[in-house]
């Protein structure tokens, strides 16, 4: 097939058609007509309108028969019923029977050139992109199928989803230049939850949970005001963070939003000093002044009652 031709779905027996042996009865017309009714598949291949064939074209198509005999031979292919009269013109309802329409012919041309364009810029993506760890959501459709597939590099990346922008693209490099890791899947040693989910013997429920992940947010937000709030929901949403309560993902977290040359929320998804991080030391409360200063209550002889209920540390809520 020479490139550009177009060609229509015709069968071979079609001369043995019930509806085209009935133009027998038209004698030595009866050629004619079959040779408008090709005429007719032809000219809706060629111009993609799904069998629809416009009354002008009818003097085109029958050339050099006169108009009205053209006119009886298009009317003697409605009597057989291989066309129909619509406005404007005929029908051929067999067309779409073998040949594509137009709307599955558009399909497979952008199908066509979206596969083209992707060939195109995989060597780029792989170079650029998944050799680097570094996604670019919003320009690169290799990096959004990469996601969607769920591919290591792309997760270990997860901090700059979305983004797509130079800042954090010199956040991911940073931190592989600078953070020790076994491999672009390295998990964090103490991974903490993703939504997060309630550890054991926490049964929040969600909309507490989510109360205080927006909390957590807003925290962070006030740490490091340039960050998205949009980054920090995701990182607290990576699968990698699912085993660790709630308690110690928010020291962590705050711990790198606190260190200056943290670039991005993603770091919290490595192992780092973060995660070693020690709940503050509780502030002893002042004394009620009725007890011993073990903060215990004792008799009139100096008998120890028990811890007081007020302010010993033990009783507090």
């Amino acid at each position: 097939m020479a490139r550009g031709e177009i060609h229509i779905q015709l069968n071979v027996d079609f001369a043995d058609d019930p509806k085209v042996r009935a133009l027998a009865r038209y004698g030595r017309d009866a050629r004619s007509i079959r040779d408008l009714y090709v005429q007719m598949l032809c000219y809706a291949k060629r111009n993609l309108s799904d069998g629809h064939v416009p009354t002008e074209q009818l003097g085109i198509l029958t050339y050099p028969d006169s108009p009205a005999r053209s006119k009886r031979d298009a009317d003697r292919l409605v009597e057989v019923g291989l066309i129909k009269a619509v406005d404007g013109g005929w029908y051929v309802p067999a067309y779409l029977k073998r040949n594509k329409s137009r709307a599955q012919v558009q399909a497979a041309v952008e199908d066509k050139a979206d596969r083209t364009a992707r060939a195109a810029t995989v060597g780029n993506h792989r170079r650029w992109h998944e050799r680097r760890g570094k996604l670019d959501l919003e320009g690169c459709v290799h990096c959004r199928d990469a996601i969607a597939r769920r591919d290591r590099w792309a997760i270990a990346a997860s901090d700059s989803l979305g983004s797509g922008s130079d800042r954090t693209e010199t956040e991911t490099e940073t931190q592989s230049q600078t953070e020790p890791q076994t491999g672009l899947d390295s998990s964090p040693k103490n991974p903490p939850p993703p939504n997060p989910p309630s550890p054991a013997g926490d049964a929040a429920p969600a909309e507490a949970q989510a109360a205080r992940r927006d909390a957590l947010v807003a925290e962070v937000l006030r740490v490091r005001p340039e960050w998205q709030a949009s980054s920090i929901h995701r990182v607290l949403n990576d699968p990698k963070l699912a085993s660790t309560v709630w308690p110690q993902l928010e020291r962590a977290l705050l711990a790198v939003a606190a260190d200056p040359s943290t670039q991005g929320p993603g770091r919290v998804l490595y192992d780092g000093p973060w995660w070693s991080q020690q709940p503050p030391p509780q502030q002893p409360s002042p004394r009620c002044g009725q007890c011993s200063p073990a903060r215990r209550l004792e008799d009139a002889d100096g008998r120890d009652l028990g811890p007081c209920p007020t302010c010993h540390p033990g009783r507090r809520r």
